[in-house]
């Protein structure tokens, strides 16, 4: 009988390391979780960063589009300017 009271507590105290040993485990993986969340969804995270670049992705594209039809309107305006022949001036004088 002795021996069964033996082989109870043995049982007994490692199931007891097992259970502090499984709420450390879950109380690390929250903490990390927090950490992880706060990263991704916090105010200075992955998703307020990608948000702020693809604004100015956007808007670096419509600088650009808008330098375009600049560039473009210049060039149709000083292809379909009529060039008239420079004439001489009248009163030329030579010395």
């Amino acid at each position: 009988m002795a021996k069964c009271t033996k082989m109870v507590k043995s049982v007994s105290s490692e199931a007891g390391i097992t259970i502090i040993a499984l709420v450390v485990t879950i109380v690390v993986l929250l903490i990390l979780a927090g950490i992880s969340i706060t990263g991704v969804l916090g105010k200075n995270g992955v998703i307020e960063s990608t948000i702020d670049a693809v604004n100015k992705i956007v808007t670096s594209e419509n600088e650009i589009q808008n330098n375009l039809n600049s560039l473009m309107e210049e060039t149709d305006r000083l292809l379909n300017t009529e060039t008239e022949e420079p004439t001489p001036p009248t009163n030329f004088q030579v010395d």
